[in-house]
């Protein structure tokens, strides 16, 4: 965690990579703007302040909640940090979130930090450290008069590795001829492209357990009850 009332570090001789940005969406893109950002106006003070109005940022949401823990189970991603452009005055909030059975959702503030990012525009990283007991984190700040978040990233310190790697899947029932056309078409393919072949791999989730176990290795046939579309690609992903 981040202590208290720290200002945050510039980092400019040490390089971070960006896992995942903040998403502004632009005005307009869609109806629900909470899938983004919940916003709204809340009295605080800065240091030992007056109270005031202060508008208050919460990315605790479907596209900006961070599973870090997911992101350390798959990738070796090194120390964790929060980067944030912004000017005036803004404290910056983490928030741990965990999943529990008895509870649902549990959501705890890790830390609360006041930095005075300037006139100007200026970056701000604060290191973050996960507690064991928390799947993920999210960002909240709150601003002060004439302040403005331009934009924030999940980072990390260690250069990731960029060679991605996808699974496609698909989900059919009774539908032989046409997902038989598919598989074939997907092996060809990558018989055809050699430096593709460790990188991507089709699941077909047989809801009607009418397909042969395909002979390709980079196609895998699972037999499924027939659980309908979403059962089926559920599978898949699991």
């Amino acid at each position: 965690m981040v202590p208290e009332n720290t200002e945050g570090e510039e980092m400019k001789e040490e390089k971070l990579w960006p896992l995942a940005n903040i998403v502004f969406p632009e005005e307009g893109f869609l109806d629900v703007p909470e899938l983004f950002c919940r916003e709204g106006d809340c009295l605080r003070g800065f240091g030992h302040g007056a109270r005031r109005k202060y508008h208050r940022l919460s990315f605790d949401t479907w596209m900006n909640l961070f599973a870090e823990k997911k992101w350390r189970m798959y990738c070796d991603v090194g120390r964790m940090f929060l980067r944030v452009r912004a000017r005036g005055c803004l404290r910056v909030e983490l928030v741990g979130h965990a999943l529990d059975a008895g509870f649902g959702s549990i959501s705890e503030s890790l830390c609360a930090i006041d930095a005075d990012f300037g006139q100007e525009l200026s970056e701000r990283v604060f290191p973050v450290e996960l507690p064991a007991e928390y799947e993920a984190v999210s960002f909240h700040a709150v601003l002060g008069e004439g302040s403005l978040l331009e934009s924030a990233a999940w980072c990390t310190d260690r250069d990731p590795v960029r060679r991605n790697r996808i699974a496609l899947v698909s989900c059919t029932f009774r539908r032989e001829a046409y997902i038989q056309a598919t598989m074939a078409k997907f092996h060809e393919f990558l018989e055809g492209h050699p430096g593709l072949q460790d990188r991507f791999r089709l699941f077909v989730v047989d809801n009607g357990k009418t397909l042969e176990a395909s002979s390709s290795p980079y196609i895998k046939v699972i037999p499924n009850m027939n659980a309908g579309g979403a059962g089926g690609f559920a599978r898949g992903l699991m």
